[in-house]
């Protein structure tokens, strides 16, 4: 949500090897977090998770601080 932060962690991903990609907060992906019982759902549907995921987080991170959400999954290749 922030590009100087954004930038660290670009810098972190090339000089560790590790691969990253800054995802788009598409806004209307918030669709999927809307609730009929809850102010907000934490479960999207099946498409645009680690979106919908940070999407959720920015509810409850003050805008005057910058955050990252940062979706791991294990390693595709085995070599």
């Amino acid at each position: 949500s922030d590009d100087d932060l954004a930038k660290e962690l670009e810098t972190a991903s090339k000089v560790t090897g590790d691969k990253s990609w800054r995802m788009p907060l598409e806004k209307e992906y918030n669709e999927q977090l809307k609730s009929k019982i809850a102010d907000i759902t934490n479960c999207g549907t099946r498409y645009g998770g680690a979106i919908t995921a940070a999407l959720f987080l920015q509810n409850f991170v003050s805008s005057k601080k910058p955050f990252a959400h940062i979706d791991i999954a294990g390693p595709v290749w085995d070599d």
